[in-house]
Parts: structure tokens; C-alpha cells; sequence
């Protein structure tokens, strides 16, 4: 059913496919080049901000985005779609500025009297948060709405223009986390101003004017925050699960492993992101539509048909690095890099392969809006990791924090199983 469905929208089928190859592309390319123009102990520093941008998003971003293309399909039900996606793109810009504002408030009180270099740095991720949120709102709307070109070309700009600018403005001035932050904020921004040009948000501006505006921003409001909340903590112990680590290592081991292991993980993550992204980025609106059609048969289909993709996938993928690691170490990473990363390799591949059958459970929740259950299976996943990394990482280093992570991502896809099963038993979901 899903594979007949899918058949209808060959157009999009290779926007999808094209856009998540020269994602991947870019993500091998990007790697290669920071891993031979900049120190491990620098790209470290550089992954140790991004974590924390990641941590602020997790927390304050992805939700929103997550109930806004959600509740487009229940907007699309009662012809609404197109003052649905106006009014939720203000309130998320108005959101987003009030995030921010807090943000840089709070860090000056705690850093602006004694560390000057550092609250400069805590500025430049701030502002590099609220252009990488409204880029990141963007391309989910282009996303759920279907249009797929859109969100390819979002993907693929940012894939290749954040390296590239990184390592033209080292050669331009001098290697630095001021200067790597610095580009990747060029590109966002170069990125953002086109956006605003797009055709979409002119044909929606123009579609609210010429009607009545019936939607309840209030009732929306409460929407958002009641179906973000269990959303937020998820953030949190996600973060703990895939970024935490990073801190683990940097305090235990040095910047230096930091820096190696976070390109092996950049390294590993492009094919199943090329595979599993593309089905993701499909995918969404078809299962948003299932879920909101209340069909139980229906969607139950999709997910065992999407479920039974991304095992297969995600098997030949760890089978390929297995035999393969040495090889892909040599040819994707700097010297500096290679030897230690390409110890780790087949855990995070294994690692990956867990959290991407995961997604089709993943996808299920945020369909029925049952997202609490995954504040449950990401904070099992949690524990697991900040006590794994605890045993493992002072004497293992960037091998033990592997260990761990694939550890956490193993628990996380069983309790996101357990629960889908037994939800469809009792049909919850």
C-alpha cells in the first residue's frame, strides 16, 4: 500500500533522492575537508559549541516544529492550510526572538564580568541558534506540506556551503572556533535571505489577505505548548544520548578525541542518513495523513511496510562498514583522524542502524500525538548512556563512548517497540 502510494509522486520520489545524495555528498566532502584543514583538538571545540546549540534546540525548537507539521494535516481537513502555515511562521519568528533574547540575558549575567572571549563566543551561538532554527522551520514546512524540492534544496545548500565556507574563511584569516562559527553563520544567513524570497510564503501571504481569518490563534497557542511539553524533556534526554558523550570525553580524555570522535560519527552517519533521510523526508506527510485519517489499518500498514525498509537498510549499511572500515577511514578522514576513528566505526554504525528503525516508531508517536511515550524510552536510553559512559569512557576513550551510545540507541528502539506494540494491542496508536 505504502509502495503504491509512493508510485503516485515519482517527481518528488527524485527531488527527495537527488536532494539526500548531495546531502550525503556534501556531509563526505565536509568531513574530509574539515578533518584535513582543521586540528582534532579545534574541530572538537567546534563540535563541543554545536552540541550546545543542538542541546537549546532540542529543548526550545524541534518541538514547535514537530506540532506545526503535525497540525498542518489537521489544518488541510478544514481548508485552512494556507493561514495555518502564515500565522504558525509569526508565532514561531516571535517565539524564536523571545528564546533567544533570554538566552543572551542569561549567559551575559554569567559570563560578561570574568570570561569577555567566551560570553563573544556564547553571542555567536546564539545568533547562529535563531538563524539555524528559522532555516531549520523552513525546510519542515517545505517537508509536511510536500514539497519536496524545496526542502532538498535547503538540505543540500547547507550540507556543502558550511565546510566549504569554513575552510575558505581558514585559509582568509586563521583556523579558530570564532572564524569556523563565524562561516557557518554566513551560510545560514546567505541561506535565509533566500528563503524569504520564496514563492511559498508570497502565494500564503497573498491567500490570508483575500480570506477570512477563522483560525483560533489562542487555541493554537495552547496546542503547541501542551503537545511540546513531553517533547522538551525528550530533548533533554535526547541530547544526553547523542551529544552528551562529547562532554564525557572532553572531560575525562581531551578536545583532541572530541574532535576525532565526532568525525567518525560525521563520517558513518551519511549513508544512513542518504537512506533513511530520504525516507523520513517522504514519509512524513503520507504517515501525518494516515494518522489523521483515523484509520488504524491504514497507518499500521505504513509503519510495517516503512519498518521493514529501514531494517534492511540499516543492516547492509553495518555489513558495508564492517567489511569496509579501513578503507572508508582512509578515504574520508585527514590523517590526524584515521587511526583512532576507524576503531570505533562499526559500533556507530551498529549505533546508527538502532536509532534508525527507531524512527519509524519515532514517527508513529509524533502522528498520534502520543509523545510522551517517548519521554519514557529516551530517558531509559539516558541513564543507560550516562552510566555506560561513566564505566567506559576514562579507560576506552572515544571507544567506550561508542560502546555507550550504541548501548543507549539499543535500549531506546526496544522501548519504542515495546510501547507501539502494545499501544496497537490496546489501539492507542
Amino acid at each position: 500500500m505504502l509502495f503504491e502510494k509512493l508510485a503516485h509522486h515519482r517527481r518528488r520520489i527524485i527531488a527527495v533522492v537527488c536532494g539526500q545524495v548531495l546531502s550525503a555528498l556534501g556531509t563526505l566532502v565536509g568531513v574530509r575537508l574539515l578533518t584535513e584543514f582543521v586540528s582534532p583538538a579545534v574541530f572538537g571545540q567546534y563540535k563541543l559549541l554545536l552540541a550546545a546549540i543542538s542541546l537549546a534546540t532540542g529543548i526550545l525548537i524541534r518541538p514547535v516544529i514537530q506540532f506545526v507539521m503535525r497540525e498542518y494535516h489537521d489544518a488541510v481537513r478544514d481548508d485552512l492550510r494556507d493561514q495555518f502555515c502564515v500565522i504558525a511562521r509569526k508565532f514561531f519568528h516571535l517565539y524564536m526572538v523571545g528564546v533567544s533574547m533570554m538566552i543572551a540575558l542569561l549567559l551575559y549575567g554569567v559570563y560578561f564580568h570574568s570570561f569577555r572571549s567566551t560570553f563573544l563566543v556564547v553571542i555567536i551561538a546564539v545568533a547562529l541558534l535563531l538563524l539555524q532554527a528559522s532555516v531549520e522551520y523552513e525546510r519542515a514546512l517545505f517537508t509536511t506540506r510536500n514539497k519536496q524540492t524545496g526542502a532538498a534544496a535547503v538540505n543540500v545548500a547547507a550540507k556543502w556551503g558550511v565546510p566549504l565556507a569554513i575552510v575558505g574563511a581558514i585559509f582568509m584569516f586563521h583556523e579558530s572556533v570564532h572564524i569556523m562559527l563565524l562561516a557557518t553563520m554566513g551560510v545560514l544567513l546567505c541561506i535565509r535571505g533566500a528563503l524569504i524570497f520564496t514563492e511559498t510564503i508570497s502565494r500564503d501571504t497573498v491567500a490570508v489577505r483575500k480570506t477570512h481569518n477563522t483560525i483560533d490563534r489562542g487555541k493554537l497557542v495552547r496546542e503547541a505548548f501542551r503537545y511540546s511539553r513531553p517533547l522538551m524533556v525528550v530533548g533533554i534526554f535526547s541530547w544526553i544520548v547523542n551529544e552528551g558523550d562529547r562532554y564525557f570525553l572532553n572531560y575525562y580524555q581531551t578536545q583532541d578525541a572530541v574532535g576525532i570522535y565526532s568525525a567518525a560519527y560525521g563520517l558513518v552517519s551519511a549513508p544512513f542518513t542518504l537512506v533513511v533521510g530520504t525516507l523520513a523526508q517522504f514519509l512524513y506527510p503520507i504517515v501525518f495523513q494516515a494518522c489523521s485519517s483515523e484509520d488504524p489499518a491504514r497507518h499500521r500498514r505504513v509503519i510495517a511496510e516503512m519498518l521493514k525498509v529501514t531494517i534492511t537498510v540499516c543492516v547492509l549499511g553495518l555489513v558495508a562498514v564492517a567489511l569496509f572500515g579501513d578503507t572508508i577511514a582512509r578515504i574520508g578522514l585527514g590523517e590526524e583522524y584515521r587511526a583512532e576513528a576507524a576503531g570505533i566505526m562499526v559500533w556507530v554504525a551498529a549505533g546508527y542502524g538502532f536509532l534508525a528503525v527507531a524512527m519509524t516508531f519515532d514517527m508513529a508517536a509524533y502522528g498520534h500525538k502520543r509523545t510522551s511515550v517517548m519521554v519514557y524510552a529516551y530517558g531509559t536510553a539516558a541513564i543507560f548512556n550516562i552510566i555506560f559512559d561513566l564505566l567506559l569512557i576514562p579507560e576506552l576513550s572515544i571507544l567506550g563512548a561508542a560502546i555507550a551510545t550504541t548501548i543507549a540507541f539499543a535500549v531506546y528502539l526496544f522501548v519504542m517497540a515495546s510501547f507501539y506494540y502494545l499501544s496497537c494491542k490496546k489501539e492507542i496508536l
